[in-house]
């Protein structure tokens, strides 16, 4: 190993892979990466070889790998079938092909960075001596650690166990993990009644149509980093000018320095009465997925149920939980406890995630955190077009020393 910087990175899923594939492009200098996950390496739980058939919620030609080639995949997937539209939705198994052969070209390509890859668990960090510990008992020294393993949600294995069934079942949350719950109940033709609860009852809004017409461009130079009632206030006057869709877009990219402009009270309020309202609009599903849960709901084959702040009791025993991102579940496993007793990481205090700089950067200067575990900065980070930025810049900030 000599004199090399040594970076290990936790978690081997979309923020890792991207960052181990940005810190080869860019190292000028000899470095050595060690990439550590325990099950799957460049997938993660979300592009699992599983058959579903899950598809992306978002078109091929978004969902590239690199800020400054967003049609990378597209051309990627293209070359395998040449069918295949920049516009299409495609199967998510699929685009972890495509993480494979996109992280695999780059090891073999590689003149300054040794790529180790190791399957297994980190147990421990050891802040005194900049180690990890991973479950066989091997430690890595480094000189650098990226924690990037999500959330670790569990919700997908769950329902891809459900077997069909006439029995009616409560699927406990209405986001795109709950729409992929029932696209999967429908595969297996689940026939007993379907009840999506959640706090507010709301539904992923769709993507615009192709045939709408194209988006009239908003000042982006506008004020929006202002007191929460202001930028409500703005909001309604834009949305009297122009489609959701355009203001949405247009808010996508300035969300962290707006989301950082609130005191805590308004990030409160936010989070309280209008996350759920955002998220819908932000995160959306494809026609052919909002034309299913439509038909759905009009032959009564599911049911929505808002649930409000009061104690929800499902009302089936057959139960598949898609609540989303829980930071308070994620601080039980044996790593996050190691880094929060060090108080290497501290959990914000509207728990949606850990603190960390604009870098990423956590209460020491050799951490950092990469991926939707920086909610807390950044509130946007948990889809494709912020993580590959962030893994882009950091990979930058972590090569200045070398």
């Amino acid at each position: 190993m000599g004199n090399k910087k040594v970076i290990v990175i936790i978690g081997a899923g979309f923020s890792g892979t991207a960052l181990t594939i940005q810190l080869i492009k860019n190292a000028k200098n000899l470095i050595k990466v060690v990439l550590v996950d325990r099950k799957y390496l460049a997938r993660g739980v979300a592009y699992l070889q599983d058959k579903s058939n899950f598809k992306l919620n978002v078109r091929a030609n978004q969902m590239g790998l690199f800020p400054d080639k967003v049609q990378d995949f597209y051309e990627w997937v293209k070359l395998k079938n040449n069918m295949v539209l920049p516009t299409d939705f495609i199967q998510r198994e699929i685009y972890g092909d495509y993480l494979q052969d996109r992280l695999n070209e780059s090891i073999e390509s590689s003149k300054n960075v040794e790529v180790e890859i190791i399957k297994d668990e980190v147990v421990q960090v050891i802040k005194q001596s900049n180690q990890v510990v991973l479950s066989q008992g091997r430690t890595i020294v480094f000189d650098n650690l990226v924690i990037a393993t999500g959330f670790n949600v569990n919700s997908y294995q769950e329902f891809v166990k459900i077997k069909p069934s006439t029995e009616p079942i409560t699927i406990i949350g209405t986001g795109l993990t709950a729409i992929d719950a029932l696209i999967y109940l429908q595969k297996i033709k689940y026939s007993g009644k379907i009840y999506l609860a959640s706090r507010h009852g709301l539904l992923p809004r769709v993507h615009k149509s192709l045939s709408a017409q194209a988006n009239t461009k908003i000042d982006i130079n506008e004020k929006f980093d202002i007191p929460l009632l202001l930028l409500l206030k703005k909001i309604k006057m834009l949305l009297k000018q122009h489609d959701w869709y355009t203001v949405v877009d247009t808010l996508r990219p300035l969300v962290k320095k707006i989301w950082n402009n609130f005191n805590d009270h308004e990030k409160s309020q936010f989070i309280r009465y209008l996350k759920p309202y955002w998220e819908v609009h932000r995160h959306r599903i494809s026609e052919e997925h909002f034309q299913l849960l439509n038909d759905l709901l009009q032959q009564k084959k599911i049911e929505i149920i808002k649930v409000g702040y009061k104690e929800f009791v499902p009302p089936t025993q057959n139960i598949i939980s898609c609540k989303g991102l829980s930071v308070q579940e994620l601080s039980q496993n044996s790593l996050i406890k190691s880094l929060l007793t060090q108080h290497i990481l501290t959990i914000d205090k509207h728990k949606l995630g850990f603190n960390c700089d604009d870098s990423g950067k956590v209460n020491s200067d050799f951490v950092y955190i990469l991926g939707p575990i920086r909610r807390a900065h950044f509130f946007e980070c948990t889809a494709v077009p912020e993580i590959r930025q962030h893994a882009y810049d950091l990979a930058l900030k972590l090569l200045e020393s070398c």
